[in-house]
């Protein structure tokens, strides 16, 4: 049985709240970013001490952790540093800016993704610290 298919729903209402969240008076950017990074820090943390000491944690933790992560992120964070980016910068030197940002961005994303599964095997906890 495939993953794949509860991960696109949890991003899905991830993007969801987001779309619906940032501009409602009672929730806000601020309070999604602040959430959305806290979550973040959080599930990876759990993620780490279960890969540190799997004899304590259970799989069920990690496992919660990984959909809680990917559901902050999508509510919270990932989108918000686009938003971000663009209401900061004034509108001079907005559009330079930010294409060298995005792509300074798209750069470091890669090379995360390129290194990441080795950083995993080689030692679990270090990479959730790095």
């Amino acid at each position: 049985q495939s993953v794949l298919p509860f991960v696109g729903w949890v991003k899905l209402v991830g993007a969801l709240t987001s779309a619906f969240g940032s501009d409602s008076p009672c929730v806000g950017r601020r309070r999604l970013a602040m959430w959305g990074s806290a979550m973040c820090v959080l599930s990876d943390l759990a993620i780490a001490w279960r890969l540190g000491s799997p004899e304590k944690a259970p799989v069920s933790l990690a496992a919660a952790a990984f959909f809680i992560f990917i559901y902050a992120w999508n509510s919270g964070f990932g989108g918000m540093q686009f938003l971000a980016t663009l209401e900061i910068l004034p509108n001079e030197v907005r559009s330079i800016w930010a294409g060298q940002i995005f792509a300074i961005v798209g750069v470091v994303e890669l090379l995360v993704y390129q290194v990441f599964e080795t950083l995993l095997l080689a030692d679990g906890v270090l990479t959730f610290i790095m």
